[in-house]
């Protein structure tokens, strides 16, 4: 009887060097690294010397086990080796933030807390005085009405230097907040606001390349960035509270422009935010109209049309627009290829409203995109640099415009100046 050959198992993971060990385990959970304890004896205290921690819970009823969990690991941590990375989410159950106080050190570079307000309150000052600091998330957990928190002045001895990205959840009223540490940190590179509630914003950065703001208020929002070295940028707001806006950006190159429940008197202000973009090369534009909008007649979007003056877009190259192709959309939206000599790709998605009530409503919100479309909802056009196919593209998109509409198009293609006369009339309707 022959016998089997006998299969020799190796160990490869205990072959690897500690510092490679600790370079892979930085980058998970800290339970995985407590877990590998248990494997040899080489890796009984190995997971005391990872340079991060990574500590997660949103279950109410694991408040009691989390807490100790929390306090096992920083107390069995080897205070000789520095921490580098830090990670703690905990949703609802609420945390103990003099846990940390020891461990917010010098050495200390990346931090991604997601905690209840009275923590984040006690630990904010002292994050900022963190020397070493190059990435910065904070959120606060805790229901959507109650998470919002008064604005925190910033400290004297703020030197966050080295300070690259910094990402905010949930906070309000944070304009003299960011505005303070934008001023202390000359290295910022990364901003994200989600949501931002607050009325007003005056940022001013020379290093920011990256600006994302998600907007949520009561109140009008006064916005005035200047940031010369801003290469992208997306602001999301319901149209209603855009007031004041200025942006001052020459290297923007990317941007994302989302708009909701568009009404006729936000028009104006909607297109100074898309005017303010037009040297990008990539540019999304999501656009949702409100009910009233609908209701009004062609010739008021005609004089909008000629009050906004489109900007000539010589740098366009990729357009993604998602709106509701209505007749006038369509006619718009062949108004502003107009303005793009070297735009390549075009994609369009069409969005019903969600205020559409009556069935005049819903058939004035039927999509007018080519049929050659897929289920009539998306659309989408390549190489438009090759000669003549933009200009088939437009004759496909004017195929599906008629009646008053095409009379607009046509119009359209010498813009006038608007006379005295036709801006009172503009102004009146949109109650300016």
């Amino acid at each position: 009887m022959a016998m089997t050959p006998s299969v020799v198992v190796t160990d490869r993971l205990s072959d690897l060097p500690d510092d490679l060990l600790l370079n892979i385990l930085s980058n998970l959970p800290t339970h995985f690294s407590v877990r590998l304890s248990v494997l040899s004896r080489r890796f009984r205290h190995l997971w005391a010397t990872v340079p991060s921690v990574d500590l997660e819970c949103y279950e109410c009823s694991l408040h009691g086990k989390f807490k100790s969990l929390c306090e096992s690991v920083f107390a069995g941590r080897d205070s000789s080796v520095a921490l580098v990375r830090l990670r703690l989410h905990c949703g609802v159950c609420g945390f103990h933030s003099g846990i940390l106080s020891p461990w917010l050190s010098r050495a200390l570079r990346h931090i991604d807390l997601h905690l209840p307000t009275g923590n984040i309150l006690s630990l904010f000052p002292v994050i900022l005085r963190l020397e070493c600091l190059e990435s910065l998330s904070i959120s606060l957990s805790g229901e959507w009405n109650t998470r919002y928190v008064l604005p925190l002045p910033v400290p004297a001895t703020c030197r966050l230097r080295r300070l690259k990205s910094l990402h905010l959840y949930g906070f309000r009223a944070i304009g003299e907040l960011l505005e303070g540490i934008a001023a202390s940190c000359p290295a910022l590179k990364d901003v994200k606001l989600v949501p931002m509630k607050m009325n007003s914003l005056n940022l001013c950065s020379p290093s920011l390349r990256s600006l994302y703001l998600d907007c949520d208020s009561d109140e009008p929002l006064h916005l005035r960035l200047l940031c010369p070295s801003l290469e992208f940028l997306h602001f999301e707001s319901p149209a209603r509270l855009v007031r004041h806006y200025q942006l001052d950006s020459p290297a923007l190159r990317s941007a994302v422009i989302k708009f909701g429940n568009i009404h006729h008197k936000h028009v104006v202000s909607v297109g100074d935010v898309i005017r303010s973009v037009a040297n990008v090369s990539e540019l999304l534009i999501h656009l949702t109209e409100s009910e009233d909008i609908m209701s009004r007649p062609n010739e008021v979007h005609v004089l909008v049309d000629q009050y906004l003056s489109l900007p000539k877009f010589s740098n366009l190259k990729r357009l993604d627009v998602t709106a509701c192709f209505t007749e006038k959309n369509v006619v718009d939206l062949i108004s502003f290829l107009q303005h793009t000599p070297v735009l390549d790709s075009l994609n369009l998605t069409h969005e019903v409203p969600p205020l559409c009530k009556t069935a005049s409503m819903k058939k004035n919100s039927a999509s007018k995109l080519p049929w050659s479309t897929r289920g009539d909802v998306f659309a989408s056009f390549t190489n438009l640099g090759v000669e003549n196919k933009k200009k088939e593209v437009v004759k496909l998109l004017s195929q599906r415009v008629k009646g008053r509409a095409k009379a607009i198009l046509f119009k359209r293609r010498e813009p006038q100046k608007l006379s005295s006369r036709d801006y009172y009339k503009l102004t009146r309707r949109l109650s300016l």
